[in-house]
């Protein structure tokens, strides 16, 4: 438990994210680095803005603490260094909001799925019998048995990622976009939405605009017509997969069966899911601009 000194920036070695803290914590694994300040000279929350303006993209998969050490920010006066924090906390501020409302949000949608497909309190269930876990008319499918192939683009390699661009790169890390390419021959438009899963990471992504894969390991799911993206979205959360370890985890995503209603129960379903889904998408879209203007 790391209680003192507070606030402090904490430094990922590998991922180079970037977090400020305030309250006592425990720190991660190795590769998590605690960057403590004098606050006389240089405000915790101020080295936090500066960082983010460290450019470290270039050294790929490496230890980058090293690295960012040698640069250079620069360190105006205590009431410079305030006043610059007071304008971009507003910001964040306005970040962690839409954050808040994202998971209120997406445990709306997981609450709704559950009552329904899990509880099988969907409409109408009350006339419905259930017969070895299944209501009479649904049925049961692996997971690789409702998805359908779709055309496959080139992907995005981690070091060709832009800090900016025309195409949000969509890859298996917990941010939704990645980064940004200005490839267009690499951009899905259709068919959309879709569901991105993580091979590795486990992180399942709604994405229902135009977007790039990213590398190794960002795989892409797309329904049989009749299984909606929303309805498989909701499924694919409710899976475990965690006890696998560290390893590829799609064959036993797609190994997995779940059940699914007839279709006059999905659209009643998608029509409550779909306005949530794309509050939540408006949302993450603002979070991007507000992070644009901000930076």
């Amino acid at each position: 438990r790391f209680e003192s000194p507070l606030p402090v920036v904490l430094f990922g070695d590998h991922t180079r994210v970037l977090k400020y803290l305030d309250a006592p914590f425990a720190r991660g694994a190795d590769g998590t680095q605690i960057l403590v300040t004098d606050p006389r000279h240089v405000l915790p929350h101020y080295l936090f803005y500066a960082l983010h303006t460290v450019d470290l993209s270039s050294y790929g998969y490496a230890r980058h603490f090293k690295y960012l050490k040698e640069k250079s920010i620069p360190i105006p006066p205590i009431d410079v260094q305030q006043s610059i924090v007071n304008k971009l906390s507003v910001y964040d501020t306005l970040i962690k909001n839409n954050n808040g409302r994202m998971v209120l949000l997406e445990e709306s949608l997981r609450l709704l799925y559950h009552k329904w497909f899990v509880l099988f309190q969907f409409p109408g269930h009350e006339h419905i019998r259930v017969e070895d876990g299944c209501p009479e008319g649904w049925k049961r499918y692996t997971v690789g048995e409702v998805l359908t192939k779709i055309p496959r683009r080139a992907s995005i390699p981690k070091k060709s990622y832009l800090s900016d661009g025309p195409i949000p790169i969509v890859d298996q890390s917990s941010a939704f976009f990645g980064g940004f390419t200005a490839d267009r021959e690499a951009k899905y438009d259709t068919p959309l939405p879709l569901i991105v899963f993580g091979d590795h990471t486990r992180v399942v992504k709604f994405v229902d605009i135009p977007f790039a894969r990213g590398a190794d390991g960002t795989q892409l799911l797309y329904p049989v017509s009749f299984v909606s993206p929303q309805f498989l979205y909701c499924a694919i959360c409710h899976i475990d997969v965690s006890s696998f370890g560290y390893t590829r985890h799609f064959k036993y995503l797609t190994s997995t069966l779940i059940v699914i209603p007839p279709q006059k129960i999905t659209r009643l379903f998608d029509d409550l899911a779909t306005p949530i889904l794309r509050q939540i998408g408006t949302l993450r879209i603002q979070n991007q601009r507000i992070q644009k203007a901000r930076n």
